[in-house]
């Protein structure tokens, strides 16, 4: 025994140096606790090969889901001595969902109530449902107000009822006791009467009108005879008034003289005649039966309605004429306005005009041709030229003298046609002769000495030049001409003109000299050939 107690003694401690050494190392690991959709809901770390502990205060939980609640019973796997990183994972056990099936009778009173698993079929076990008759109706279960279906939720099936009401025996009689109609009716209904409307014979003076039952028709509460109720009311006959063609009837009450407030009768005319209302055939008395009376007419000679009309359908003439007459126009001769192209003349009327033997209408016709117009041609200064007639659409053409347009001083006028131009004839137009000016040239002569050296036409407005040499005239012994300008004074041209060279005489000495003999000019200031003769003027000294 002692042998044992000293080897258990050798165990413990070699037990309590492992554990030392063990608290020596502290080597740890990871623990964590996960729900069953992942999340993290703890984790902490232990000494390696220590007992993992979960003391949060929220256990795992899982949502349930129609058929299935989930309860935690533990997890995946043993919590002691985790020598490694560990994740724990939630064990649920599915448990199966139970709901509350109800079963109510019409006022909410429970037939039954039962808890079901889900899924399960339901049923009802109970007695057939009951509803207390009233003193009108009674009630036959019918079933519930919803199929009956396997369990899924909680669910009241509530128990629904089919009505039926009592029933009841409804006469109506005639005043003389005949039965009319005899019906049952529900306890609560108002009673219709379908039949034949009631009806009494009448009397010579009285019929009589149905007005109602006795007693009031009310809503039915038990059996009900409801006799027919009349009034008197004086009786009406039939009094007809007829016309050639149809009447007219009234009811008239007995003992009233009937009298006719229609239209007053007619008879439809003939072709030839017409008829007037002459009365009845027979004196109009108070009324003690039913009565005709026909209407008389007289005869007359029947006229008709003859009228004419424009193209237009414009009246013209409207007149009554007897039948088999022959009519006549009296009006002012129709016209139809003219168009822009075309005139028209009254050509009589759409057919022949015959004796009377209907209303007609008669319509003017006419014959449509070519519209002229009136063309004037005048002169620059409105003057008329011409006055023709063209059809409309034709091209106007002038052939009187040609125009003409006097010329001014510095123009003359040519013609060259018409303003507007000549185009097709729509209507009246006027057309005014147009012209081209052209510039006027006159005759400019320029005379020397009585003679013309130069003779030229030059347009309005220019200015005249002389072309030739300046201007000389022959001398005399006692003398020389000098040239001082024209006359008239040269002006731009505006009509013919003639220039005449103006010189200036001046009387000087003159000392005639050999006409092959030099001249120093260099003292002289002038000299004059006269007679083949050279003088010299205002001279120092000749050589």
């Amino acid at each position: 025994m002692k042998k044992i107690i000293k080897i258990v003694s050798i165990m413990v401690g070699l037990l309590f140096i492992l554990i030392n050494m063990s608290s020596c190392t502290k080597e740890t690991v990871t623990i964590t606790f996960k729900n069953y959709d992942g999340t993290v809901i703890d984790s902490y770390s232990i000494n390696k090969g220590s007992n993992a502990v979960y003391d949060n205060t929220v256990l795992p939980s899982r949502n349930s889901t129609q058929e299935y609640s989930y309860v935690f019973i533990g997890w995946d796997r043993s919590l002691k001595n985790i020598k490694e990183d560990t994740i724990f994972n939630p064990v649920f056990n599915n448990v199966k969902r139970t709901y509350t099936i109800k079963f109510v009778n019409y006022d909410g009173t429970i037939l039954q109530q039962t808890v079901q698993e889900f899924g399960e079929d339901t049923v009802y076990y109970g007695d057939t449902p009951i509803r207390e008759a009233t003193g009108e109706t009674s009630y036959s279960f019918l079933g519930w107000d919803m199929s009956l279906s396997s369990v899924a939720e909680n669910t009241t099936y509530t128990a629904v009822y089919y009505s039926n009401v009592k029933m009841y025996l409804i006469q109506f009689l005639n005043y003389n006791g005949d039965i009319y109609e005899s019906i049952n009716y529900k306890y609560g209904d108002t009673p219709v009467y379908g039949a034949a409307i009631p009806s009494k014979t009448s009397t010579v003076m009285y019929n009589y009108r149905f007005v109602g039952w006795d007693p009031q028709i009310t809503a039915v509460t038990g059996e009900a005879v409801y006799t027919a109720v009349f009034e008197e009311v004086i009786r009406k006959y039939s009094i007809t008034f007829n016309s050639y063609i149809g009447g007219t009837t009234y009811l008239v009450e007995y003992g009233v003289l009937p009298v006719y407030t229609g239209p007053t009768p007619t008879r439809s005319s003939t072709q030839d005649f017409t008829y007037t209302f002459a009365g009845w055939d027979k004196e109009i008395v108070i009324v003690t039966t039913n009565a005709t009376y026909n209407a008389l007419f007289t005869q007359s000679p029947r006229f008709y309605t003859i009228i004419f009309l424009n193209y237009n359908g414009a009246l013209l003439q409207s007149s009554q004429v007897q039948y088999g007459v022959l009519p006549s126009y009296n009006g002012v001769l129709p016209q139809k306005e003219s168009t822009v192209q075309e005139d028209f003349h009254f050509n009589g009327w759409d057919k022949q005009i015959v004796k009377v033997y209907s209303n007609t209408s008669y319509t003017a016709q006419y014959i449509a041709s070519p519209r002229s117009y009136s063309i004037y041609f005048r002169n620059y200064d409105n003057t008329l030229l011409a006055e023709y007639l063209f059809q409309y659409g034709s091209i106007p053409s002038y052939s009187g003298v040609s125009p003409s347009k006097p010329s001014n001083a510095e123009f003359s006028f040519v013609w060259n046609g018409w303003n507007p131009s000549l185009t097709a004839v729509t209507g009246e137009a006027t057309y005014t002769a147009k012209y081209s000016e052209v510039i006027r040239e006159y005759t400019i002569i320029f005379i020397i000495d009585s003679f013309i050296v130069q003779s030229s036409s030059l347009p309005y407005g220019d200015t005249p030049i002389y072309n030739g040499t300046t201007p000389s005239k022959e001398g005399t012994p006692d003398g020389y001409y000098e040239f001082i300008g024209w006359s008239p004074e040269i002006e731009i041209v505006t009509n013919n003109a003639v220039y005449t060279a103006v010189f200036e005489f001046i009387d000087t000495p003159e000392v005639p000299l050999g006409r092959n003999k030099g001249i120093n000019t260099l003292n002289l200031t002038s000299a004059l050939v006269y007679k083949e003769q050279i003088y010299f003027i205002n001279k120092k000294e000749a050589l």
